[in-house]
């Protein structure tokens, strides 16, 4: 067993590591957009002593988050290698996310707000979808993400089962640029979590979440006066007009989500734990009847679903009362492969390291 202060000595290297990475950041070019970041809220890693004289509290959080793709090796060996880049740079993935939470305690009732900002370090592409597999992001873009606003009422703790029940209600308002091309209106979402402690070390917990989502129409809309990468954040294909100066570019909104999520969590000497949570979340599209002259033979009408997971592990790290550190990795895929053949691994992508559904993250926090 490792003596103690070793153990201090490795949560002490996590802070010397997240505090190297800041610093060799580069520089950046500050544009204002959004990144929808399915990893939600950044968890609270450092948890102070309650104060009951003081209702409102303040947690901030910087994470840096590498994916995967950074790392994958890609070469062009078509006869156009040497007219064209091999595109070896075109996976990175890289990006500072700034969390700020205050809340305030009312009776048995927990209001908060989440506020948060992406710092791209690297270009991006594709569909914005998560800060993990980028989205289309300029380089060194600085983005405003939505608006988080919570209400959780107090904790329910059964003697006899040794259960503890959190509910909460949450809303999300669109103040990103890719929640307004969505022409997202709200998102309301009430969820439940249970957590229960085995041998004061072990925690086990799990919890429900459903989601909806209110648009103002069923596809994402882009204004055809607008010119330029602000303006386009999902792939031209299907589009319509729907009222003068506005076009569909295809695709539907979401409309529903339910999800379920398992997670253990165990405590280590000297302030480290270690955790490992699953998450598995389904999706609904809003359901078009389009079922007309119009429609193509491979068209299908009516609403669409979708499987998403979460799988992470990692360790973390309480410096003091107010400040902790944390080392994830975290990973968002489909449950199946492209082929609907097998399962994958829901903890580490080892399909195509090229699609970023695995991100490396560092973390620190505090609060007060």
């Amino acid at each position: 067993m490792l003596r103690e202060d070793a153990m201090n000595r490795i949560g002490k290297t996590l802070v010397s590591l997240l505090a190297m990475m800041l610093l060799i950041a580069p520089g950046t070019v500050f544009a204002q957009d959004e990144v929808e970041d399915l990893l939600g809220p950044d968890d609270e890693l450092a948890q102070g002593d309650d104060d009951e004289d003081r209702p409102w509290a303040v947690s901030m959080s910087l994470r840096s988050m590498v994916g995967q793709g950074t790392f994958a090796q890609v070469s062009n060996d078509t006869e156009w290698a040497g007219q064209i880049d091999d595109g070896r740079n075109a996976f990175n993935r890289w990006n500072l996310v700034f969390g700020i939470s205050p809340s305030y305690q009312v009776g048995d009732f927990n209001f908060s707000a989440s506020l948060s900002w992406v710092q791209w370090l690297t270009p991006g592409g594709g569909n914005a979808t998560s800060s993990l597999s980028g989205g289309a992001n300029e380089p060194y873009q600085f983005r405003f993400q939505d608006i988080g606003l919570n209400a959780g009422w107090r904790t329910f703790t059964s003697d006899a089962l040794g259960v503890s029940a959190t509910p909460s209600l949450s809303v999300r308002l669109p103040t990103s640029k890719v929640a307004r091309t969505e022409t997202l209106l709200l998102d309301v979402g009430a969820s439940l979590s249970l957590r229960r402690t085995f041998f004061d070390k072990l925690t086990l917990s799990g919890g429900l979440s459903a989601n909806q989502y209110f648009h103002e129409y069923t596809s994402p809309v882009v204004d055809i006066d607008v010119v330029g990468h602000d303006n386009v954040h999902y792939r031209v294909g299907g589009a319509e007009d729907i009222e003068p100066g506005r076009i569909s570019i295809g695709g539907r909104n979401l409309q529903y989500q339910v999800g379920t999520t398992l997670g253990a969590s165990f405590g280590l000497p000297a302030n480290l734990s270690a955790s490992i949570n699953y998450g598995l979340f389904n999706y609904w599209t809003y359901d078009v009847d389009n079922d007309d002259e119009f429609m193509s033979e491979h068209a299908k009408p009516g609403r669409g679903w979708s499987q998403v997971t979460m799988g992470s592990f990692g360790l973390s790290y309480q410096v003091n009362e107010w400040i902790g550190t944390s080392l994830m990795a975290t990973t968002i895929q489909t449950p199946k492969t492209a082929d609907n053949k097998s399962f994958r691994f829901p903890f580490w992508n080892f399909a195509g390291a090229a699609s970023n559904s695995t991100g490396i993250t560092l973390g620190v926090s505090g609060s007060y």
